[in-house]
């Protein structure tokens, strides 16, 4: 137990989201122990402090929390196509609509609202699959 000055009922530290100089809160990462990079887990940046106490803690995919001094990370390379596919469909489940996307032959392929969960689940797979 403790006491820390940026922590009380109303108040917690900054965190290094998207208005910070390297945002990293919600990002995925690849986690290893001991610099073993042989055996890794997937998880998501869900604290990264930017002022006292200064604490950067991931969700393991597993369910399980680690503090970053715990472990090494680096963040997970994504394909910006995927991403902004990935992106386009979440935004349309927000706003209820079709999604229209633009292969690359130039047809447009229009994803109907009903199919939209779905598609997210296999999308997430493919944007977030790990080699």
């Amino acid at each position: 137990m403790g006491v820390v000055n940026t922590i009380d009922y109303d108040h917690f530290p900054k965190q290094a989201d998207e208005n910070y100089k390297y945002p990293s809160l919600g990002k995925r990462v690849k986690v290893c122990y001991k610099y073993d990079t042989t055996r890794t887990h997937m998880g998501t940046i869900v604290r990264n402090d930017i002022e006292e106490p200064g604490e950067t803690i991931i969700k393991l995919d597993n369910g399980r929390y680690i503090r970053a001094e715990e472990c090494q990370y680096s963040m997970e390379k994504i394909d910006n196509r995927k991403q902004e596919i990935f992106e386009k469909i979440c935004d349309a489940l927000r706003e209820e609509a079709d999604i229209p996307l633009r292969m690359n032959s130039g047809k447009v392929l229009v994803i109907r609202r009903e199919k939209i969960k779905y598609l997210i689940s296999l999308i997430r797979k493919l944007v977030y699959e790990t080699e």
